[in-house]
């Protein structure tokens, strides 16, 4: 994708990159903040308190912050290799990203997208969000409480059903729609033709954005590089959750698939999928203006 650099393209904090519509269709060769629903104070409820806890059940903070890592994208996944302009678009980029892609302000806005369902989280989920927490961050630590192995456990059917059912390898691959696109960005930019992109006007510029986020967000497995395969990133959250679900007693485990197989479980799920992907969208599109704004500026 990315040739010789022709001129500098990207200095300090403003770059350029080629144009848009040809490099929307090329993406296809590829080898590879909303406003939040104001609460009064004081309004704070039970209800709101469990949603909190299920986003911390699926992680949402966590692989939100995954986001960020994808403006620091060095090579072989970024495939540009000898700009002289790169680490100063990795600081601008990375710079962009923490005020784009803000975990702290996604939790709320999704916090406030499930509270809009007319369903209620059960209150035990944040005991168990609390158990699988500190499972994940200390895998091996013992604990006497915690069920067999992932191989010897008579609930494994189970395990399987509640890691198949939780967003969070949803969650997941949507981090790799965000680095296909900070990928197609950074080398475009770092590739040149720099005229093109001026002599669009801001509707072509515009349309232009709207076709690589569709066109990002449709490659999600092969040809696309391992490294950006939403399908890859799917199975290994799975089997990364199959492995903290197995250390949790029985009764945490049969709590989530009742759960995750209520109506309840399955409103909420639904809702913090769209709502992630809603803002995740959005992200993506004002990293990309942003960006191209700061090109299309440069002298």
């Amino acid at each position: 994708m990315v040739g010789s650099v022709a001129e500098p393209c990207f200095s300090s904090h403003r770059g350029r990159i080629k144009g848009l519509g040809d490099l929307a269709r090329g993406l296809r060769d590829m080898a590879i903040l909303g406003m939040l629903t104001c609460v009064p104070v004081g309004a704070a409820s039970a209800s709101e308190a469990d949603d909190f806890a299920y986003l911390r059940l699926e992680q949402v903070e966590r692989i939100q912050t995954a986001m960020l890592d994808f403006a620091a994208m060095e090579p072989p996944i970024l495939e540009v290799r000898d700009s002289p302009e790169r680490a100063a678009l990795l600081r601008r980029g990375r710079e962009l990203a923490e005020a784009i892609f803000d975990p702290v302000r996604t939790m709320e806005e999704m916090a406030s997208a499930l509270g809009v369902v007319p369903t209620d989280v059960p209150e035990r989920i944040d005991a168990i969000a609390e158990r699988m927490q500190a499972l994940d961050i200390r895998p091996d630590a013992p604990d006497e409480s915690v069920g067999a192995s992932e191989t010897t456990r008579s609930d494994k059917a189970r395990i399987d059903a509640v890691s198949a059912a939780m967003a969070s390898p949803e969650l997941v691959a949507e981090t790799r729609v965000t680095g296909r696109r900070i990928k197609w960005l950074y080398e475009s930019i770092l590739g040149g033709r720099c005229d093109e992109l001026r002599a669009l006007s801001a509707r072509d510029v515009e349309a232009g954005i709207a076709s690589v986020l569709a066109d990002t967000r449709a490659a999600d497995g092969v040809p696309t590089i391992p490294p950006l395969r939403g399908d890859l990133a799917r199975e290994a959250m799975r089997g990364h959750l199959r492995t903290i679900l197995s250390r949790l007693p029985d009764g945490d485990v049969a709590a989530l698939s009742d759960f995750y197989t209520s109506e309840a479980g399955r409103q909420k799920k639904a809702a913090l999928l769209q709502a992630f992907r809603e803002r995740n969208d959005a992200n993506g599109r004002a990293f990309l203006r942003q960006l191209i704004e700061d090109a299309r500026n440069s002298p």
